[in-house]
């Protein structure tokens, strides 16, 4: 049975609770900042807002397209990995006050997370998680947060750090003193995830990559520096991924660690003083980090600042496992008559496949090639190309 199922079934006890809750109380929204609960799946959307300026009273800053789905927080708890959306053995529940959004999600009865979510007056969003073992037994835990932003999609637009203004691959950050931060920006809004000094002491990587390479039941995910932000089956789909150290929880044992996001329009007037965050609980300096360092290791490694020199090897929307020659669809029709019939439609079907992604191939490499950091770029042919691209793959997803 799929497990979307068997969560919602498991879930039904659950809804039935919050069912008379009040519309409004899943909003919790200041100055520029939305948050968004959705019961649906236990998603939490991202926006920006103006009350002042209608074009921007409600801008979405993660993909809002299936309801929070594809941003999500991982947890490994003596390292088998759950997704709060879409595992099964997890249950949840929220609550708002007007000043925190509160939502908890417990695991098998052994690990309780909590996220809370606060606005302060500079625009800023502080999610704070805590980690709480509420088993008898210890546990090992470890915790991502994978944010699928949208800002840079389709628009020419790239991430930005202190000291790496234009991130348009792949691209893995540990040294957060000298990047300070993340940025995700159309040009117009903007939201930046600070990678200050309370930041370092709880996570010990940032990984801006493709989406679907964070989608892995593998908690570390395999990330290449230099890669392309296209897949088989998606262009041009980014997002940013937190990886936070490991926690060895006694029973009874908790710890509290945050992540602070500034949101902008236009140009950021960035805060001179930050709200100070209680540092109850966060990891201590010194603490051991062995086992993040191990898992970390990075296959096929390309210095990022090298990366025009580097060919990726996904926009080729060739899998690993498709090396044989592409098979010609003409040929497998007139198969002699002593072959079955579903092995010629099989044949067939294969061919059309084939076919298919050496043709998305093709438009990738012709859209890769008009996009010049978007100096030059004919948008209109771009985006003829990308309505090309969209139908391919949508056929191309048929066959999976």
């Amino acid at each position: 049975m799929n497990k979307k199922i068997v969560l919602f079934i498991a879930m039904l006890p659950l809804f039935s609770v919050f069912a008379g809750t009040k519309k409004d109380s899943l909003v919790l929204a200041k100055k520029n900042v939305m948050v968004e609960y959705v019961p649906y799946n236990s998603g939490v959307l991202l926006y920006y807002s103006d009350p002042n300026d209608k074009a921007y009273a409600k801008v979405p800053v993660i993909d809002t397209l299936d309801y929070a789905n594809s941003s999500y927080i991982g947890i490994a708890v003596d390292k088998r990995f759950y997704n709060v959306h879409n595992t099964s053995g997890i249950t949840y529940s929220y609550s708002n006050d007007g000043d925190t959004l509160t939502v908890n999600y417990q695991i098998k009865k052994q690990i309780l997370l909590s996220v809370e979510y606060t606005i302060s007056s500079k625009n800023i969003l502080s999610i704070k998680y805590h980690v709480k073992n509420i088993d008898s037994d210890a546990h090992s835990v470890m915790l991502k947060s994978v944010f699928d932003t949208i800002f840079e999609e389709f628009n020419g637009g790239f991430y930005s750090t202190e000291s790496k203004k234009k991130i348009k691959s792949e691209y893995i950050i540990s040294d957060f003193d000298r990047h300070q931060y993340i940025e995700s920006s159309n040009k117009v809004v903007s939201i930046r995830f600070l990678l200050d000094e309370n930041f370092s002491k709880y996570a010990y990587k940032a990984v801006v990559a493709a989406k679907p390479y964070f989608e892995s039941d593998i908690f570390e995910g395999r990330f290449v520096e230099g890669r392309g932000f296209n897949t088989v089956l998606s262009y041009n789909n980014s997002a940013i991924g937190f990886f936070f150290k490991t926690l060895k929880l006694n029973a009874g044992e908790e710890k509290t660690f945050v992540q602070r996001i500034l949101f902008s329009k236009t140009e950021f007037a960035f805060p001179d003083d930050l709200d100070e965050e209680p540092e109850q609980n966060v990891f201590v300096d010194g603490e051991s980090d062995s086992e993040n360092e191990t898992q970390s290791a990075v296959t096929k490694f390309v210095p990022v600042d090298n990366a025009a020199d580097y060919k990726p090897d996904v926009p080729s929307a060739v899998e690993e496992d498709d090396e044989e020659e592409t098979v010609d669809v003409k040929t497998e029709v007139k198969t002699p008559v002593s072959v079955s019939k579903p092995e010629q439609d099989n044949a067939v079907t294969e061919a059309r496949r084939n076919a298919l992604k050496k043709e998305a191939s093709s438009l990738i490499d012709r859209i890769e090639k008009l996009d010049d950091d978007g100096a030059n770029t004919d948008q209109a042919e771009v985006m003829r190309l990308q309505a090309q691209l969209d139908q391919i793959l949508r056929q191309l997803k048929e066959f999976k």
